[in-house]
């Protein structure tokens, strides 16, 4: 025998009181760990991440620093979004990199 069954106020209390507690014991969201488990993800899918450019690549092409790459990058194409933290440049992109650097020579 499991005993009386409880009224549907006092689930309706248990469910409120069970909703409070997982809220108050959720975790705070970590930025730097939701980057690491996305870069870890697109590693482990073999992302096409291989076959782009970097800014720094780029530099050693032209000789020039990857400071002033960066910064053509950040004025042609704007600032990188979250959770992006490195350039990893297309061809096209690449290509109008190394058409500017190549009309300031």
């Amino acid at each position: 025998m499991r005993g009386t069954p409880r009224p549907p106020c006092e689930w309706a209390r248990l469910r409120e009181g069970a909703q409070m507690l997982a809220v108050r014991h959720q975790r705070p969201r970590n930025p730097s760990l939701e980057r690491f488990a996305t870069s870890f993800a697109l590693l482990v899918q073999g992302s096409d991440m291989d076959d782009r450019i970097t800014p720094a690549e780029l530099a050693r092409e032209f000789d020039a620093d990857q400071r002033l790459v960066r910064r053509f990058l950040r004025a042609e194409f704007g600032k990188l979004v979250a959770p992006e933290t490195r350039w990893h440049l297309d061809e096209e992109q690449a290509e109008r990199t190394r058409s500017y650097f190549q009309s300031t020579r």
